[in-house]
């Protein structure tokens, strides 16, 4: 049932996102979505699908995106080329996390082998899930500031050049 609503949400945000062209960022303010509040992100350490240990803090000094998904979702599978090639082109400057909301880690597995991932992927506990956000639709992207602080939480698909101008002006 949590699957059903979660992917029709994820579909209406996914399809009004993209049928709108992304704002410019600097009109908008910080953290405009969730949690509007700029705070400290929580620490965190968790293995990934491929047994690594990832610790937030490790990361401490680029911007970090951790991107809630799931293999199920249209608009996070249509994410998941795109948070690729922005690891890659930001590579040193950026780190994107992949939280997954599936509930098969074997399902998990498979999609990141034939996606392959540049970035690592956790399966989301529900301690996670909640740590940073109340995620109400998926994607969701929480976006970390250099200095660990929670900057920004972006709920729906969005283009690359969208996240390009926030790493523009977060990875000064």
């Amino acid at each position: 049932m949590k699957k059903i609503a979660f992917a029709i949400a994820a579909v209406v945000v996914g399809i009004t996102s993209l049928s709108a062209e992304p704002k410019s960022i600097a009109s908008l303010p910080l953290a405009k979505t969730a949690q509007p509040q700029i705070r400290p992100a929580a620490p965190f350490s968790a293995k990934s699908i491929d047994g690594k240990t990832i610790s937030l803090e490790s990361y401490k000094g680029k911007v970090i995106f951790i991107n809630y998904w799931a293999t199920w979702c249209p608009p996070c599978v249509a994410e998941v080329p795109e948070l690729i090639q922005l690891q890659k082109k930001y590579a040193g400057k950026i780190q994107i996390i992949g939280l997954s909301m599936d509930d098969n880690v074997a399902d998990v597995q498979k999609f990141a082998a034939r996606a392959k991932f540049n970035y690592p992927i956790i399966m989301a506990t529900d301690e996670l899930k909640s740590k940073y956000a109340r995620i109400s639709a998926i994607p969701t992207t929480v976006i970390i500031s250099k200095d660990m602080m929670i900057v920004q939480i972006e709920a729906g698909y969005h283009k690359p050049e969208f996240f390009d101008e926030i790493i523009k002006r977060l990875a000064k």
